[in-house]
């Protein structure tokens, strides 16, 4: 329903395409994609996901992460480097108590949604566990991170091994499997 960072994710398709087709206009057009997210979306370090009120929901949030970090890792380009982790570490600066992601904040650091869902626990660290290097400072908060995200993990029901969604946005809580 609107532009937004999120829509970096499509550079895992142009890349891809850009190396079937042998076209490197596809490649160009992942570039300019993502050079316009960071310059239209990306405020204080946080890359915003709905511009209506300028909240950053972390499901698409990683999605912009996630086609930073497939682009520079496909065409070896570093250039976006350190944008991929800051905004990753912005994301953990919303840990909470228990070690999870909240769904949501808005731009001035409020949150918005505080209820937590297991793919944004499970985006993240995924992430973090992508872009580490040696010196990385959330090893602490990464292990929060993981054993917050296996509480989710479903053992008794009939989809053993998966895990709950969580709590959606109006506070119900979801049963329903994710794997």
């Amino acid at each position: 329903m609107q532009s937004g960072s999120f829509h970096c994710k499509l550079c895992l398709c142009l890349c891809e395409l850009a190396e079937i087709e042998n076209n490197v206009h596809y490649k160009d057009l992942a570039i300019k994609l993502i050079d316009s997210s960071i310059e239209n979306f990306c405020k204080n370090k946080i890359f915003i996901t709905d511009t209506l009120d300028e909240s950053s929901h972390f499901h698409p949030y990683c999605y912009t992460i996630e086609g930073l970090f497939y682009h520079s890792y496909k065409l070896k380009n570093d250039k976006y480097k350190q944008i991929i982790k800051d905004a990753l570490n912005s994301i953990f600066k919303f840990q909470q108590g228990d070690g999870g992601i909240p769904t949501s904040v808005h731009n001035d650091g409020k949150l918005k949604v505080l209820y937590q869902r297991c793919d944004i626990q499970a985006q993240t660290l995924r992430l973090y566990l992508l872009t580490k290097d040696k010196n990385n400072t959330l090893n602490i908060a990464a292990d929060r991170l993981l054993t917050r995200l296996l509480e989710f993990q479903n053992f008794k029901e009939k989809y053993k091994g998966g895990f709950f969604f969580g709590t959606d946005e109006d506070g119900t809580f979801k049963r329903h499997t994710n794997f």
